[in-house]
């Protein structure tokens, strides 16, 4: 009788133990996603990130460089709507230079906090849509923007397209809270697996906001100004701290 009741309290000891671990774990995980999800969107911050009236000054500023004219980011208004429910992004920026040497054009997008996921965003760089319309990619690389540029970004993505005789260079980024992502695996290094699958799912996302920027032009041997124009954008947008 003794011996069933010893064996009986190990087996509730067992059983204890087993659901304390389970929900103790359980508890913690939703602490982390609290702290790291629920109380920046309650407080209404973001990690790292540019806020929206930030960004809009910036964006103010790029447009009053000289030479800078905007452009429509599609041939119709349809096309227009595509684009922006294609992309779900918060504002864009599109236009050319016409002081460039070589038809330098700029596209910026920017997505606020909790908008898109940086997996998302990644989908839609030159590499995927610019060969799903019919470019071919000639040369893969990097920029490295110029040590005298009063920014905090070291390089870009450099990509050279071609197309029915065309080339034109591509210098592009993408940026979560300021920092550039890592196109080699198009999520940045620092998201944990959770939170990636929180946003997937529709349920959460880090607060911090995104930007894609891209320039483009006629593949050129030289083109000076171009380059003062791509780190004048660049220090608005990233100065050095």
């Amino acid at each position: 009788m003794s011996k069933n009741i010893a064996l009986d309290g190990l087996k509730m000891n067992e059983r204890l133990t087993k659901f304390f671990l389970v929900y103790c774990g359980a508890g913690l995980l939703v602490l982390t996603v609290i702290v790291t999800v629920a109380v920046p969107t309650v407080l209404g911050f973001e990690v790292g990130g540019v806020g929206n009236e930030a960004y809009l000054e910036k964006m103010r500023r790029i447009r009053e460089i000289r030479g800078f004219v905007p452009l429509s980011i599609g041939d119709t208004e349809f096309m227009e709507s595509k684009v922006r429910n294609t992309l779900k992004y918060t504002d864009v920026l599109y236009g050319r230079f016409v002081d460039s040497e070589s038809d330098l054009h700029i596209f910026i997008t920017y997505w606020s906090p909790g908008r898109e996921s940086p997996r998302s965003v990644a989908f839609h760089t030159p590499d995927n849509c610019w060969v799903k319309s019919g470019w071919k990619s000639i040369r893969v690389d990097d920029w490295k923007v110029p040590n005298d540029a009063q920014t905090s970004i070291n390089s870009l993505e450099y990509r050279v397209f071609e197309k029915s005789g065309d080339s034109r260079e591509a210098y592009f980024g993408q940026f979560l809270g300021g920092e550039k992502v890592d196109f080699g695996s198009s999520v940045p290094s620092n998201l944990s697996m959770l939170t990636e699958l929180l946003h997937a799912r529709g349920w959460v996302w880090r607060k911090q906001s995104q930007i894609f920027i891209r320039f483009d032009r006629r593949e050129v041997v030289l083109a000076g100004h171009d380059e003062l124009l791509i780190n004048e954008v660049l220090g608005i947008l990233f100065p050095v701290l």
